[in-house]
């Protein structure tokens, strides 16, 4: 039991917790018995097996973990990973998507090849208002914009974009 919490009792006598017993409500109990050290103890182990446990972090007198500020989350993030691929990263929270049609998003790639710039549009459908998708079998060593928005037929309204990325000609 390497887990175990193990605390002196009110007589002096090693006591060990199993780990499914480390709770709150243990720490509390240990608490209100004045027993603070082996209250602390538990509040340790439900910190360790749940690291965002308000109440443990509470219960030990640690500062809460702030909640990160909506206002300066990225609605649209877009990295290159390779010379043909790039992730799309999004989370719509907080940003209006009044209006009709399908949530997609539209490519645009840029490059230049025997010496004339080519541009290639492509459309994908997305789950959902928040998620991550590999793009691949892009034209090597394009530089990419992206833009996340509504479809109505032949109708797209963006809503947030991104860009331009480059990926590396030669991977």
């Amino acid at each position: 039991m390497s887990d175990a919490t193990t605390f002196a009792d009110e007589d002096g006598e090693e006591n060990t917790l199993d780990p499914t017993f480390a709770t709150m409500t243990m720490g509390h109990v240990l608490r209100a018995q004045g027993r603070e050290d082996a209250a602390r103890q538990v509040f340790a182990a439900v910190l360790a097996r749940e690291p965002g446990n308000a109440d443990a972090r509470e219960a030990l007198g640690l500062e809460p973990v702030a909640e990160p500020d909506a206002s300066s989350m990225t609605p649209l993030e877009v990295t290159p990973v390779a010379a043909d691929a790039i992730r799309v990263r999004w989370n719509l929270d907080g940003v209006a998507l009044d209006g009709a049609g399908a949530l997609v998003l539209v490519l645009v790639s840029l490059r230049v090849a025997g010496g004339q710039l080519r541009r290639t549009e492509d459309l994908h459908p997305l789950p959902g208002t928040a998620g991550s998708v590999l793009v691949t079998h892009l034209p090597p060593g394009a530089s990419h914009h992206v833009a996340l928005g509504l479809a109505d037929g032949a109708r797209f309204t963006p809503k947030v974009t991104a860009g331009p990325v480059a990926c590396r000609a030669d991977d």
